[in-house]
């Protein structure tokens, strides 16, 4: 049987509650990143999905970094270029989903299974490392 640490526990509970930020991926979480997909039909976003790539340590800071995006704080993200990164996180047997866009947003279903938005820090690099 694994028993918690109620001081964790407690934290990550008032972690959760306070609504700005999505919980932190645990140290064993198990992270995919698939390859760079685009949708030219859209629009053109050459300069924007050129050679845009991450890794797994990026994906870990966005989630650690990123915040949950308001409704009236949506417009301020640069939210649907053509091209976008996906992949998974698979914690305790248990597998989520993320897509990340240039312009540093994130949607994922991590860590409760709804989905949602995060935003992160503008700048040129959507780790925003």
């Amino acid at each position: 049987m694994v028993t918690a640490n109620p001081a964790a526990v407690l934290g990550l509970i008032l972690f959760l509650a306070s609504g700005q930020h999505v919980a932190p991926l645990p140290a064993g979480a198990a992270i995919t990143v698939g390859a760079l997909e685009s949708d030219s039909s859209v629009r053109t976003d050459a300069e924007e999905c050129a050679g845009w790539s991450l890794s797994s340590r990026q994906v870990r800071t966005m989630f650690r970094t990123y915040h949950r995006l308001k409704e009236g704080e949506l417009h301020a993200w640069y939210l649907y270029p053509s091209c976008w990164i996906k992949g998974t996180i698979t914690v305790r047997d248990k597998t989520f989903h993320w897509e990340a866009r240039p312009g540093n947003t994130l949607f994922t279903d991590w860590p409760d299974g709804i989905d949602k938005m995060l935003g992160g820090k503008h700048s040129d690099n959507p780790a925003g490392e």
